[in-house]
């Protein structure tokens, strides 16, 4: 918590830089055996989660707000 604070302190988008530790945890465990990136990359394209939906507007925010 209060890492998410500092965050937002500093102006860094605090979902921002939970998908960069999500991929730097991924890229780690990558190094075993077993591929996750690319069972995540076919769950993502062949189902289409909400999850990731709401995080794609988390980061890049709803750009229609600010047109116009």
């Amino acid at each position: 918590m209060l890492c998410a604070w500092f965050l937002y302190i500093v102006g860094v988008n605090v979902t921002r830089f939970f998908c960069l530790v999500v991929l730097l945890l991924i890229s780690v465990i990558e190094i075993g055996p077993i591929p996750i990136s690319p069972l995540v990359l076919l769950t993502v394209v062949l189902f289409r989660p909400m999850w990731f939906y709401h995080l794609v507007l988390k980061i890049y925010g709803n750009k229609s707000d600010k047109i116009g």
